[in-house]
């Protein structure tokens, strides 16, 4: 199914799940953060400057984060913003354990 990324995990974790999960419609839906994060300034604002710092640690070449920024903004929204929310996220954490 190309690149579809729930046939993906279907695939993945066929071995491990049962088939009625399997088998199970897709169903809820997400937050827009994506959208969010283009359009709200200080969402914009904390995200990135997380971005930065984690780019400063290097555990992610700088051009990855670079590159999925720039997706962001000009590709696909909604698979990247939640991508840099997680990785944001991770930033947040590292900090508050240096605390």
């Amino acid at each position: 199914k190309g690149f579809e990324l729930r046939s993906f995990f279907r695939h993945a974790f066929r071995d491990f799940l049962p088939q009625s999960t399997l088998r199970k419609s897709k169903h809820g839906f997400g937050l827009p953060f994506g959208v969010w994060l283009l359009t709200y300034e200080p969402l914009q604002d904390l995200c990135y400057g997380a971005l930065e710092a984690l780019r400063a640690r290097g555990i992610y070449r700088a051009g990855y984060i670079d590159g999925v920024i720039a997706e962001h903004r000009g590709g696909d929204p909604g698979y990247y913003g939640e991508l840099i929310w997680v990785l944001a996220v991770l930033e947040l954490w590292l900090q508050a354990q240096r605390q």
